[in-house]
């Protein structure tokens, strides 16, 4: 017998809010061709220039070329959702009503471990790229450098109707079938029995990509009013956090500016409290405006911009627990932050060694950071080097660390810092790692700045010690008692230094 001749299709599944009255296409130069039993189906014909005319323009003359080009768009209202097929540039129209993942969801219990043909991810930005890079149980076999991404898409063999073929999901679903358009709805109902299913392929399950409209919304308003209570004074800053796309950039930066408008307002450094103190003593009052129309650049020593937030409601990383479900919001993305990878970082910061001892008290007549690193700086064997920065040819000047303890070749940050805040302690740690470990400049800058502590080369005794000052009472626990947000943080900055080739060491002080 003849096999069965089978159909490629592309399907997707449209947003709960979905309905026949929600897209108009007339409007947009389809023609309605079927309307009647759920079912409609919009098609349109465009003539157009093909690319090679202007090639061949020298032969052609004023002749005139046109090709033509024809897409559709079939909308089925199955149950209470709403499916579609679309080709050509049908899809377009339909991108922003249709569900982000269903694609995913499908495949992903379609397809087996060992069928997967490919796999793309999605890059996080900022400080969050390297977030979920170190996840149990990853197979680097199927995906070697993509240990920090979000699935976006995959492709494998899985049968389907009773034969194998290829299938493909990302926001739509392509695969093939044997049954004709008529039978649209069987193909849904089978679609739907698969997605009762289990998942077959066994990625680590760290995160999920939030799409929910009603808990995006509520999301996105407890974001507001934390920013809200924070602007007004009313809380701490602990669970908000501004990146930039580049933070290495930011740590090289040698000042930035605010824009609101045109009104432009000079910072020393890139801090939320700074931001705000220095917009609200210039007159700024409106939190919404700042929320949503500040732009910060990053500047070099000569006022040349090299990273940019373009918005704070944008850069801010929040963290937010919703009953016993804990959320991230990273950019423009939500995600939900699952329970393996809690346990996973949890393990992971509860095994750094911490030094309750290393370093004194904070007293309260300490009124600057200055005043008190200058004075830990008094007691034998510790070199202050806060604010003595060494300028890097083609770049911008590093501070190489706040103090070096020359008996244990010890690189200490210490900040007064606690909640998200505490991540650019972690950042500052690790880029000065990576950089005296993998700049030869750097290492000679230092020998002939500091000749009796370093002499050009780079041995495995070195250590990096990350020291936070907050009350006695939040640092019996530390580092457990993070916020999830800083521990992400904290652990990829000690995973960054580890691999730059310190020893790594947390530190308490003791604020008095």
């Amino acid at each position: 017998m003849p096999k069965k001749k089978t159909n490629r299709i592309v399907v997707y599944r449209l947003k709960d809010s979905f309905d026949f009255a929600t897209l108009n296409l007339e409007d947009l130069g389809y023609e309605c061709s079927h309307d009647e039993d759920d079912v409609q189906l919009f098609i349109k014909t465009d003539q157009r220039e093909p690319g090679w005319k202007k090639y061949l323009a020298p032969y052609l003359g004023e002749s005139a070329v046109l090709g033509q080009r024809a897409s559709f768009v079939l909308l089925r209202k199955y149950g209470e959702r709403f499916y579609a097929l679309a080709g050509g540039s049908g899809f377009h129209r339909l991108k922003e009503h249709c569900e982000d993942d269903f694609g995913l969801q499908v495949a992903m219990r379609m397809i087996s471990d060992k069928d997967i043909r490919s796999l793309q991810q999605k890059p996080l930005k900022g400080s969050t790229r390297q977030v979920f890079r170190a996840v149990q149980d990853y197979d680097p076999v199927l995906d070697r450098e993509n240990y920090n991404r979000i699935l976006r898409h995959i492709e494998g063999k899985a049968e389907f109707e009773g034969r194998t073929f290829s299938v493909g999901g990302r926001s739509s679903l392509v695969l093939r079938t044997v049954r004709g358009v008529e039978a649209f709805d069987e193909v849904i109902a089978e679609l739907e029995g698969i997605l009762q299913q289990p998942e077959k392929v066994n990625l680590p399950k760290s995160f999920r990509v939030v799409t929910d409209p009603a808990l995006l919304e509520s999301l996105e308003e407890m974001l507001y009013n934390e920013f809200e209570g924070f602007w007004n004074g009313e809380n701490d800053r602990d669970s908000l956090y501004v990146e930039f796309d580049d933070p290495l950039e930011q740590y090289r930066a040698e000042s930035f500016q605010a824009k609101l408008g045109r009104e432009k307002f000079e910072l020393e450094e890139f801090d939320l409290t700074l931001l705000r103190d220095t917009l609200q003593s210039a007159g700024v009052d409106d939190c919404k405006k700042v929320f949503t129309k500040v732009r910060v650049e990053a500047l070099t020593e000569e006022g040349m911009p090299i990273a940019v937030v373009k918005s704070i409601a944008d850069a801010l990383a929040f963290e937010v627990n919703v009953g016993s479900s804990s959320y991230l919001k990273t950019g423009k993305e939500w995600l939900e932050i699952l329970d393996d990878v809690k346990t996973f970082i949890n393990e992971k910061i509860a095994s750094l060694e911490v030094d309750r001892s290393l370093l004194p008290s904070w007293g309260s007549h300490h009124s600057r950071e200055e005043e008190y690193l200058a004075e830990v700086a008094q007691q034998p064997d510790y070199v202050l080097m806060d604010q003595d920065f060494i300028q890097i040819e083609g770049r911008s000047k590093i501070e190489l660390c706040d103090l070096y303890l020359s008996s244990e070749e010890a690189f200490i940050h210490a900040k007064k810092t606690w909640g998200s805040q505490s991540s650019y302690l972690y950042l500052q740690a690790s880029t000065s790692a990576m950089t005296y470990s993998e700049s030869k400049d750097v290492r000679q800058k230092c020998k002939e700045k500091w000749p009796t502590l370093f002499d050009g080369t780079f041995g495995n005794n070195h250590t990096v010690v990350i020291a936070v000052a907050e009350k006695a009472s939040k640092l019996a626990d530390f580092p457990n008692n993070l916020s999830y947000f800083a521990k992400l943080n904290l652990h990829n900055a000690a995973h960054e230094i580890n691999a730059a080739g310190f020893k790594v060491k947390l530190a308490t002080i003791e604020l008095t």
